[in-house]
């Protein structure tokens, strides 16, 4: 239906189907009675009692948001009304530097929006620049450009967003401080995880970058590897791991004009692999207690740092719980092959005999 549904009782009755209204529902008693199927009102629905889905009275409040509609449900009934449109969130960069003049990006998200939305950004009343934003009705983006900068201080701006040409606004929660002058990077100070220096390869280490100062506009980093008489990888957190024996630089540079830098040195050394030969003494019958004789086991290089683990097999699977020096034979081990395996904690050691 197009226009408008208007009646002093009921404006819209119905039973089966699909309804689609257009415009606004208005009715000085019900608003829309619905035993059975669909309805959709393009606009809004003024009425004492509101809805009645399947002789069970809803009230404006009672919807829930489904897409862009409010809608009502009872039985086989429901009802969709049209969610007005509405501006729920003003989002952009909260630093911004305009020494130069520049661009900044401004998202919008709501409901139902229509197509002409403006933003702005204002200096207390005063509106310093505004732009159109672009988009569907659920999501815009705007650019607000700004001329250079003609005082040296920095300006704070609110930046709105308006549905109606700027009679009404939605604000950003955040205001934008707009620099004058960018705030550089002075110094970076480059750490590790409990200050350790040398570790072996292939165990990870985090790496951390300290900028001075704290109010700096870029705070990250960029993180690089120098090779020296070693080499290693590291990710833009900060994590590095060796891949080959000797001394490596760690590199962190401000993102900013600065060419600010911070470095640290840390040595990889290779991890110990294990060799050697295991024993096992006892007697191969039920119940009889077997040992495991690690003695026979080597490093190279060597280390006493590696907290080895054992593991009891059946027939090549690991036997669950058995994993001390000793095994005690049950009935399931009758007829079986049990062997011992000895492996290196993968930390201060790697491989297994």
């Amino acid at each position: 239906m197009e226009g408008n549904v208007q009646s002093d009782s009921c404006a819209v009755l119905g039973y089966y189907g699909r309804i689609d209204i257009l415009g606004n529902v208005i009715s000085g008693n019900i608003g829309i009675d619905l035993y059975a199927g669909n309805i959709y009102v393009e606009e809004t629905v003024s009425a004492p009692k509101y809805i009645i889905l399947a002789t069970v009275e809803k009230n404006a409040s009672d919807g829930v948001i489904d897409g862009r509609y409010y809608k009502y449900s009872d039985s086989f009934a429901n009802a969709y009304i049209r969610i007005p449109p509405v501006i729920n969130s003003v989002s952009s960069d909260k630093s911004f530097i305009i020494s130069a003049g520049g661009d900044l990006n401004v998202s919008v998200s709501g409901i139902n929006m229509p197509e002409d939305v403006i933003v702005a950004a204002f200096n207390g009343d005063i509106k310093v620049t505004e732009a159109s934003a672009k988009g569907d009705d659920l999501s815009k983006t705007a650019i607000l450009m700004f001329p250079p900068a003609e005082d040296d201080i920095d300006i704070v701006c609110t930046i709105k967003a308006s549905m109606d040409g700027g009679l009404t606004w939605a604000e950003a929660i955040d205001s934008v401080i707009l620099r004058h002058a960018p705030v550089l990077v002075t110094n970076i100070t480059v750490s590790s995880e409990s200050d350790v220096t040398t570790l072996f390869t292939g165990n990870p280490l985090q790496l951390t970058a300290e900028v001075t100062p704290s109010d700096a506009d870029y705070t990250d980093v960029t993180w690089n590897v120098i090779p020296g008489t070693g080499n290693g990888t590291i990710t833009s957190s900060g994590l590095l791991t060796g891949t080959s024996e000797g001394t490596v630089t760690v590199e962190a540079t401000a993102t900013d004009d600065s060419e600010i830098k911070g470095t640290i040195e840390i040595t990889f050394l290779t991890k110990p692999v294990m060799s050697g030969t295991i024993n096992i003494s006892g007697a191969a019958k039920y119940n009889e207690v077997l040992s495991v004789d690690v003695s026979g086991i080597t490093y190279t290089p060597d280390t006493s740092d590696d907290v080895c683990t054992i593991q009891w097999k059946r027939n090549g699977t690991n036997i669950s719980g058995a994993t001390g020096n000793t095994y005690r034979l049950v009935q399931a081990d009758i007829g079986c092959v049990i062997t011992v395996t000895v492996s290196a904690d993968g930390v201060n050691a790697t491989g297994s005999v």
